[in-house]
């Protein structure tokens, strides 16, 4: 159920490299960079997104386009990879297949399909099948395709109608079990006569041990200030993750900076504002919901750049909630590190608390919504000509 790259490099012995290859860079900063000579490396892995560091590896000589479902073996721009696939193990196809009993069994697939949401899930795709999950085929609430159809991941600054206003958010680390304390600037304006927002810095938070005077939440604060000063950002244009811990954050940022920061609890309830999901107007199940899934719209529009890939590969991680609701909710963060090797989405996070934040300042709205709202108006108004619509007494109705 998983996949090795082999590639050649290039007077080390063989190297291999296991999950590590899932960090962002890892690959070229300790394959490509720091081996030299003629060696051999190989990398072993579970499949997950095409934008990840282990698809960089995998990537077919040929393109993407060039395999499917039912290759087991390909040549890469690297070298070779090679796939094994759970399904297809010795033990599950071979009739004397007991004597292979450390391979994976069917007890093995329908215990993974089980836990991850069918065989037809992103997980199952990733720990049995070895192999990337179709477009749509999973519970995901964003596609890579998404992004890459957008020009989401347009990284230059567009050119704006006026002056646009620079805002700024952070997720600390500890609020919600995070891995990374991640800040953000973005600014928000017109571009064409239609609301924009591109994000221009990415930048992560680090914990100074020389300092012995500030502890790690004031030196967060302190960081985040000077990042915000830089930009021109003033308090009244900053968000940070008040859950939690992160209160007890938020009043130090309160102390140290301004108490005019916005702090916005994922566990609370949502704005009330509503999406329109599968053709209907919908409302959000909580706070979480409502900042994982309001993003979506603006991407569709066009309206969102200067996304990068490891923001996007995080954001295309996150699930649906499992069960069908009355209303739109998405998984948990628990939920989602326990499917995803712990693994927690503080970029996304930071992303999530920049789009609220330009909606709540009254300078995002959705052109995706616009038209949907035009769309009903003018057929409303069609029908309302044209049939003339009576009341049961027989009145007619304006």
């Amino acid at each position: 159920q998983r996949l090795v790259a082999v590639a050649q490099i290039g007077a080390h012995p063989n190297g291999r490299m296991g999950d590590a290859l899932r960090r962002p860079g890892a690959l070229r900063e300790v394959a490509f960079k720091s081996l030299e000579g003629n060696v051999f490396f190989a990398g072993l892995g579970n499949p997950n997104l095409f934008s990840d560091p282990f698809a960089e590896l995998c990537e077919p000589a040929a393109g993407w386009a060039s395999i499917t479902e039912e290759d087991e073996e390909w040549a890469t721009k690297y070298g070779s990879c090679i796939r094994f696939n759970a399904e297809l193990s010795p033990r599950i196809i071979d009739p004397d297949g007991e004597k292979y009993f450390w391979q994976p069994d069917k007890a093995y697939c329908e215990r993974i399909a089980d836990a991850r949401g069918g065989t037809k899930s992103r997980g199952y795709y990733r720990f049995v099948k070895a192999f990337w999950c179709p477009e749509g085929a999973g519970n995901t609430i964003y596609q890579e395709s998404e992004f890459r159809i957008n020009n989401a991941l347009d990284s230059v600054e567009p050119i704006w109608d006026s002056q646009p206003t620079t805002i700024t958010a952070l997720d600390p680390a500890f609020t919600r079990g995070g891995d990374r304390a991640y800040s953000g600037v973005a600014k928000i304006g017109k571009v064409d006569g239609r609301d924009h927002l591109h994000i221009c810095q990415y930048k992560a938070l680090t914990e100074d041990t020389s300092d012995k005077k500030n502890p790690l939440s004031h030196q967060l604060v302190l960081q985040w200030k000077e990042l915000a000063d830089d930009w021109g950002v003033t308090p009244f244009k900053a968000v940070l993750d008040g859950t939690g811990s992160g209160i007890a954050f938020g009043h130090i940022v309160d102390s140290l900076w301004s108490p005019a920061v916005s702090k916005v609890n994922f566990s609370s309830k949502p704005s009330g504002r509503k999406a329109y999901f599968r053709g209907k107007e919908m409302e959000y199940y909580n706070k979480n919901s409502e900042l994982w899934i309001q993003p979506k719209e603006f991407i569709r529009s066009g309206q969102i750049t200067g996304v990068n890939k490891e923001l996007m590969a995080e954001l295309c991680t996150r699930q649906y909630y499992s069960k069908e609701t009355a209303k739109l909710r998405v998984e948990g963060k628990e939920e989602h590190k326990k499917s995803n090797n712990g693994e927690s989405c503080d970029i996304a996070d930071m992303f999530l608390l920049l789009v609220d934040k330009a909606i709540s300042i009254g300078m995002f709205h959705s052109e995706e919504v616009k038209r949907v709202s035009k769309v009903t108006r003018t057929n409303w108004s069609k029908i309302a000509r044209k049939k003339q619509v009576k009341a049961c007494c027989g009145r007619k109705l304006k």
